[in-house]
């Protein structure tokens, strides 16, 4: 395993790159002490922050992604971890995203390897590259939705500032916080064209 340390955004392994680890992404946020860790088809990303290693703090979830083929993950969290505590590292926070994006460990790993959830965020999404099969009750709601003058499609991506509001408004009514600002996902949408 050829594990290595990446002190600076443009170290990060190109071909490990997945929607939220393009350098462009990277270099739209802002870090108090950057660090990644790689080792041949795995890869994470860490800013250090009053003694926490924060994988990705505003983004939606940053965890470690792998590529392909069996993987030694608790050598590689072990060297990752020595390297961390040296840093002055007392803990390590890690957005973990919902298990529909292939690209990461499961969580199972992660709570393997000794982590332990301290907080579970909702996921609701609909496929849309397949056919969606609902419930019955389901499709009586959307069908009382669509008369009530409610619209159903796939929003374009000109309309991401819509899309903030909205997902903004609901979080709030849950008590939340939406984790990006309208100027970043403006940043975004000017440095990840698309995405």
């Amino acid at each position: 395993m050829s594990f290595q340390i990446h002190r600076s955004i443009n170290e990060i392994p190109a071909e490990l790159s997945v929607a939220y680890y393009q350098k462009g992404y990277f270099n739209t946020q802002s870090y108090t002490q950057f660090i990644s860790f790689s080792a041949d088809d795995l890869f994470i990303a860490f800013d250090m922050v009053d003694g926490m290693a924060i994988s990705i703090p505003r983004s939606p979830f940053g965890s470690f992604v792998y590529r392909k083929g069996e993987v030694d993950l608790s050598s590689f969290f072990n060297e990752m971890l020595l390297v961390l505590k040296e840093e002055g590292a007392r803990s390590i926070h890690i957005h973990h995203p919902s298990e529909i994006y292939s690209d990461f460990i499961s969580s199972s790993d992660l709570l393997a390897l000794g982590f332990h959830e301290s907080y579970v965020d909702i996921n609701q999404h609909v496929a849309l590259d397949q056919d969606i099969q609902l419930h019955t009750m389901q499709k009586r709601k959307l069908e009382g939705l669509q008369r009530d003058g409610f619209e159903f499609r796939k929003m374009e991506s000109e309309e991401y500032e819509t899309a903030h509001k909205f997902l903004t408004v609901c979080r709030e009514s849950q008590g939340l916080q939406i984790n990006i600002s309208s100027n970043h996902l403006s940043k975004l949408k000017d440095q990840l064209p698309n995405t």
